[in-house]
């Protein structure tokens, strides 16, 4: 690395992807063609707000438009070239009303295929994630001239690694509009005709399973009660249960414990 630019990390300056020859990469064709097609076709929405988020669109108009169309759709509002410009003309995404109309038309007209439309969301998504990676990848560069240690140096850019792969983004709170529609998406994925791929592991209780819908990877289920109350009674069955449901799905599982109330449990059910 030159001199100049080594003296420039290490005093702690904030470097731009542009004073480093970077281009953010996006795909304005795909972000206009996701758009018009929620224009032209309201019953593809859902399945739009289970991957994108409004801060995925590069431009700014477009991630303010879809914004508005998340927020018809969540408010069960129809969504269509009328009621969205009426949102967009509310939320002053436009300097004029004229803008509007004359943007929203070139929307609608451009869809290249509404039969392709996962396709445009993918490329969306995709670019949205090349992006978060240059900007962590800038944010580690300027974190070298600051910090010293090399274990927090790496444990910290290990971690913004992993908020990317597992589409989280740290830097700002999700917001309950959006946390809604997640929780609408698992909804309908566990009462579909695929639900069995979705739910959580059974616990052998019946009742227990329809209120959890199975215990979860993220769940933290706590059994509480006064002594004598027969927890690990109650509990034991349930962790056989699981145990063997996961041992029939893969062999990578864990042996499981070798108490004699572990096996008198599985033996008896």
């Amino acid at each position: 690395m030159p001199a100049n630019n080594r003296s420039a990390v290490s005093g702690g300056l904030n470097l731009s992807l542009e004073s480093l020859g970077v281009n953010l990469p996006y795909s304005m064709e795909a972000e206009q063609a996701v758009l018009g097609a929620a224009i032209l076709d309201a019953d593809i929405i859902p399945k739009m707000v289970e991957t994108l988020r409004p801060e995925m669109f590069y431009a700014r108009q477009n991630g303010e438009i879809f914004s508005e169309i998340v927020r018809l759709f969540t408010g069960s509002a129809p969504v269509d070239f009328v009621t969205l410009l009426a949102a967009v003309q509310d939320a002053a995404v436009f300097e004029t009303e004229d803008a509007a109309k004359v943007y929203l038309t070139q929307l609608a007209e451009t869809v290249p295929s509404l039969s392709h439309t996962d396709t445009y969301v993918k490329i969306i998504a995709e670019k949205y994630r090349v992006r978060q990676l240059m900007n962590a990848a800038k944010t580690i560069l300027e974190q070298t001239g600051e910090e010293t240690d090399a274990d927090l140096l790496l444990e910290s850019a290990e971690q913004k690694i992993y908020e990317i792969r597992s589409g989280r983004d740290s830097t700002a709170l999700t917001p309950i509009s959006s946390v809604i529609i997640d929780t609408y998406a698992h909804l309908q994925e566990i009462s579909g005709p695929n639900k069995d791929k979705y739910l959580g592991i059974p616990t052998g209780f019946n009742y227990l399973d329809t209120m959890l819908t199975g215990l979860g990877r993220s769940d933290l289920i706590i059994l509480a009660a006064r002594p004598g109350m027969v927890k690990s009674s109650r509990h034991l069955p349930c962790a056989a249960t699981c145990w063997t449901w996961q041992w029939a799905l893969s062999s990578a599982v864990p042996s499981p414990p070798s108490s004699p109330r572990w096996w008198r449990t599985s033996s008896t059910r």
